[in-house]
Formats: structure tokens, sequence, C-alpha cells
């Protein structure tokens, strides 16, 4: 299931960089405080972390005997890697935000959130949560994005002008 998600996220990729998130167009503050920091600890840190309470919680229901272990850990892997684009694309919009402030904050903000970007460092640890296959299949889905969705959709793709 990770190694389709990866897919579809990469695929997406180049779309997804034409939303106003990441083009930076809320402003410098709301894209730091709001989308970095706020949704970013929610979607990043919060999600999993609900995840695997539900998880807890539901280890004594009977019914829950269908997922065994590979399928949590690639339904743990594919949260992580619904979170690392989040986090990517959040940090894209506030490098592009900074663009327009002075020197002190744009040193600030661009360089002390660099944490944001490497955040998938996290998945490149070897053992049972590495992403590193996912990272690839997510790269040639953004790689090739353009020819597998003119595949999927049988029609040609805009040209830029």
């Amino acid at each position: 299931m990770s190694y389709i998600v990866a897919l579809l996220l990469g695929v997406s990729y180049p779309f997804l960089l034409n939303i106003k998130l990441a083009q930076g167009m809320y402003g410098l503050s709301v894209t730091f405080w709001f989308f970095g920091f706020i949704l970013g600890a929610a979607v990043y840190i919060g999600l999993p972390a609900f995840f695997v309470y539900k998880v807890n919680l539901a280890q004594n229901d009977v019914s829950f005997g269908v997922m065994d272990g590979l399928s949590l850990v690639s339904l743990f892997k594919a949260l992580t890697l619904c979170g690392l684009l989040y986090m990517h694309l959040a940090y894209i919009g506030i490098w592009k935000a900074s663009k327009n402030s002075s020197f002190g904050i744009k040193v600030l903000v661009r360089y002390c959130s660099i944490s944001l970007l490497l955040l998938p460092i996290i998945g490149l640890f070897p053992g049972q949560t590495s992403l590193i296959l996912e990272y690839l299949v997510f790269g040639f889905g953004a790689y090739k994005s353009k020819s597998i969705v003119e595949f999927i959709f049988k029609k040609t793709w805009p040209s830029k002008r």
C-alpha cells in the first residue's frame, strides 16, 4: 500500500507545486506559523500518533485480526509519506513567502526552518519502517508524472507558452 501511495504522491507532486501554499501566497506569518508549525505538527506528528493510539485500542478487538503486522507498517509508512510531502510543500511556501522580507527575517525563517526539509532523513534509518524504496517510487512518479497522466487519460499534455 505504501508503494501505491508513494507513486500517487509522486505523480501529483508537480501539480501540488502550483497550490497557494507552495507558492507562498498566504504571507510569511500565516505560512510559517499556521501551515508550517501548527498544521505541520498535526499532520506529521499528530496523525501517526493518533494512528498508533487507535492500533493500541484495537489490539483487544477480535475483528482487528484481519490486519497483520506488514499491513500496519505499510499503513504507517503511507501516513508518514503524506506527512513528509505536506511538510515539504509547507517549507517551499515558507521559502517563497519570505522573499520580500528583510535580510534578518529571511535568514531566520529560511535557515532556521531547514529542519522541515530535513524530516525525510527520519525515513532513511534502516529497519522495518525504512522509506528508501518508497522514496525511489515517489521520485519515479514525480519524474514520469507527465507520461503517466498521458497514459491514464489518453490526452496530450498542454504545452506552456
